[in-house]
């Protein structure tokens, strides 16, 4: 939502209504009960913050006013965000909540394109499952890992053929044409698998693997904060519980 323009200091009602949006109950594990409370507190912010605009609640028609009102949300966001993005998360509601902070930012992110770049497409899926007003069930979905692991396989083939040939300055046409072939299985088998609904902890770490497949990353399976795939890799390495 943020960044806005923004003058001058907020009314006591304002901050009042600030500080009452920020009292939000943390729930969950050791170690992620912080982060938890903050990305709470980050939607309550932006659920705040977006009522001011046409069709809200509060809508703010004024533009000046708006900014005003806007300028402690987007203040206190930031300070929130910082200390989001420090913390990591280890349990599966603070993957979660992680996930609705961001979704509360950029709900258009769960605007799976039918076509388009894959990382967009595979971001939407995995946002969509973890954003789900549902409990991940308790039984593993047989037919979505079957599907994922054979994708991982097909992956597997295609980066070895890559690596195989990859000093080869004129690729045998075979070995070619095989390569081709795996590299579509591999996204016939992902797309298959992104498109069925993440039901299990074990689902979703199996979606955030082939959300990795898709990310260029450097030579530390790595990406620096200012990468347009830095999003996506980042929630996927905390699904995976580590670097992977």
């Amino acid at each position: 939502m943020c960044e806005r323009t923004a003058a001058d200091q907020p009314s006591a009602s304002t901050t009042d209504a600030i500080e009452a949006a920020c009292a939000v109950s943390a729930q969950g594990c050791d170690g992620d009960v912080e982060l938890i409370h903050l990305c709470r507190e980050f939607k309550a912010l932006e659920d705040m913050g977006r009522s001011s605009f046409p069709g809200g609640i509060n809508h703010i028609e004024n533009d000046a006013d708006r900014d005003r009102y806007m300028k402690p949300i987007c203040d206190m966001q930031e300070a929130i965000l910082a200390r989001i993005c420090e913390l990591r998360a280890v349990t599966k509601d603070a993957m979660i909540a992680r996930a609705q902070a961001l979704v509360a930012f950029s709900p258009d992110l769960l605007d799976e394109p039918s076509a388009g770049y894959w990382d967009q497409r595979l971001l939407a899926a995995l946002l969509r499952d973890m954003t789900a007003q549902r409990p991940l069930a308790s039984t593993i979905d047989a037919e979505f890992l079957r599907l994922a692991a054979r994708a991982q396989e097909a992956q597997a083939a295609f980066v070895a053929s890559v690596e195989r040939w990859a000093d080869v300055v004129h690729m045998p046409p075979d070995a070619e044409a095989e390569q081709d072939r795996l590299f579509l299985v591999a996204d016939d088998l992902r797309r298959q698998a992104m498109s069925m609904p993440a039901r299990t902890a074990a689902d979703l770490r199996a979606k955030a693997r082939m959300v990795l497949d898709t990310i260029g990353l450097d030579d530390n399976d790595v990406l620096p904060p200012g990468d347009q795939d830095f999003p996506a890799w980042s929630l996927a390495r905390d699904l995976l519980g580590g670097w992977a």
